[in-house]
């Protein structure tokens, strides 16, 4: 998208992976997600052993959120159908 500084978030990214100091939220992503935003450990794969347990499942989204809803979607047709 034209609206990302790619300088900037070339910066972030290496410094999230990379610097000895990081952030609060730059650990959360570094330990959560692998480079490019891709989950360590997806949950879509084992949600269906927690949904057996729990009554509902909730996807939360920004109204601007970097995450499509997409594969959410899949997700809940694929516990609840």
């Amino acid at each position: 998208a034209t609206w990302i500084n790619k300088n900037l978030l070339k910066d972030y990214m290496y410094h999230n992976w990379t610097a000895g100091n990081i952030s609060g939220g730059g650990y959360a992503h570094a330990t959560l997600l692998e480079p490019g935003a891709y989950a360590r450990q997806p949950l879509a794969s084992r949600l269906h052993d927690v949904a057996l347990r729990v009554r509902a499942v909730s996807f939360i989204y920004g109204a601007e959120d970097w995450m499509s809803v997409n594969h959410a979607e899949q997700v809940r047709d694929s516990l609840y159908l």
